[in-house]
């Protein structure tokens, strides 16, 4: 007989930037709640791990039905330093079933090592692109489930909304991290493999950014080098490619950051990241430096237009296109496979595909076109990123594996 599981959600800290993951916790429970599911959020605090260490530990000895559901690059919890059992993860003592919520690629800073140390048993959901990637680079994993991501965009703003006063919000900021030629020096003085795969990678992705499929040029790589990642460590690898993705993401979306000035001049533009240093900053921009999640809410409410910039994953759909098309407001982003495949350019987003794209469209694209986008983009959004449909394919892959039910 299947049991309906009692569901406790794992909010992140690591990668809980502006607090939009905890945001798709908050959207979970309420969903799960609605269905008559126990669920809580159990937030890791790093100043008290110990907090959460016993909480869980008592919830999984009260409930033989407890679910642990880990939300984007938290859910392992890999217990290191601070007692004897170094490199075990909490899982391998509690012997919860896992649920992953993987929201990021498997080679990104926080997924790799949490993917390395993932339970064997654990379901992994995420887009179709990442578990390709996860089936790739880790073989031990074997569940995967391929649901598209969900919207968190609140309801409550959508009904909410009012005339746009900005036509263009910037929630993008030149995050920190080592430039690609830093990176491309440190190449020097790795091992040969690793040195050769990290040339590969730069030539590659830097010559066709936006266009190149990570799955197929690792796979690629694999197939020149047989051998080449169980040769090298592990890690090393996910650093390796980890420096790569964020360099090359810090110098792509610098290049459409430095043509904000050539926008159109009627054009009121926020920006969510502090004032360059130097330079005069033309009228129309207005910079507000980092805000929290509400805060970015309402700047898409207020909002026409919102940019956005891929990571150099150009299989996937970020989240920030997921919310702003939810909400009803325009989204300009570079294209991926993924996006092009459900959305129409001039129909219900506009795409951009160098640096010198964006002040184009600021011509092109008169503000009731932007608002015509919004809408039409708000009606193909509610089909395809409802958390509904998430949790249902969710389920039906717990009760598969775990003979639990979450609805």
């Amino acid at each position: 007989m299947v049991e309906r599981a009692r569901v406790v959600i794992g909010d992140a800290v690591l990668g809980n930037n502006h607090g939009v993951l905890s945001e798709y916790s908050r959207s979970l429970r309420e969903n799960l709640l609605s269905r008559g599911t126990e669920c809580e959020v159990l937030a890791f605090q790093q100043q008290d791990p110990g907090h959460f260490l016993r909480t869980l530990a008592a919830e999984s000895a009260a409930h033989r039905n407890l679910l642990f559901f880990g939300n984007g690059f938290f859910y392992d919890l890999h217990v290191t330093a601070q007692n004897h059992y170094n490199q075990t993860s909490l899982f391998d003592a509690l012997r919860v079933p896992v649920v992953a919520r993987v929201d990021d690629a498997p080679y990104t800073t926080f997924m790799w090592p949490r993917l390395l140390q993932s339970p064997a048993t654990a379901l992994h959901v995420a887009s179709q692109p990442v578990c390709d990637l996860g089936h790739l680079l880790f073989p031990r994993l074997t569940r995967w489930l391929a649901v598209p991501n969900f919207a968190v965009y609140p309801r409550s703003l959508m009904q909410e909304a009012c005339d746009p006063d900005i036509d263009l919000f910037v929630p993008l900021s030149i995050t920190s991290g080592h430039p690609i030629d830093q990176v491309v020096s440190l190449l020097q003085s790795v091992d040969e493999p690793l040195r050769r795969l990290g040339c590969y990678l730069i030539d590659t992705i830097r010559s066709h950014y936006g266009k190149v499929d990570m799955y197929l040029l690792l796979q690629s790589y694999m197939h020149d080098y047989p051998g080449a990642f169980t040769e090298l460590q592990v890690l090393a690898v996910g650093q390796l490619m980890s420096a790569i993705d964020n360099a090359l993401r810090i110098e792509w979306r610098q290049g459409f950051m430095a043509r904000l000035g050539d926008i159109n001049p009627a054009w009121q533009i926020v920006v969510t990241s502090p004032p360059p240093p130097s330079g005069a900053v033309p009228a129309n921009i207005h910079y507000v430096g980092n805000r929290d999640v509400c805060d970015l809410w309402r700047f898409v409410a207020r909002s026409r237009a919102t940019l956005n910039i891929h990571p150099i994953c150009a299989r996937d759909i970020h989240e920030r296109v997921i919310n702003v098309t939810t909400a009803g407001r325009a989204c300009i982003t570079d294209p991926t496979l993924a996006l092009e495949q459900v959305f129409t350019h001039g129909e219900d987003i506009v795409f951009i595909r160098s640096p010198e794209d964006l002040p184009r469209v600021s011509f092109e694209f008169a503000a009731r076109d932007l608002d015509t986008i919004g809408v039409r983009a708000a009606g193909k959004a509610a089909g395809l990123f409802s958390v509904e449909r998430y949790v249902v394919s969710v389920s039906a892959a717990v009760e598969q594996h775990f003979n639990l039910s979450l609805v």
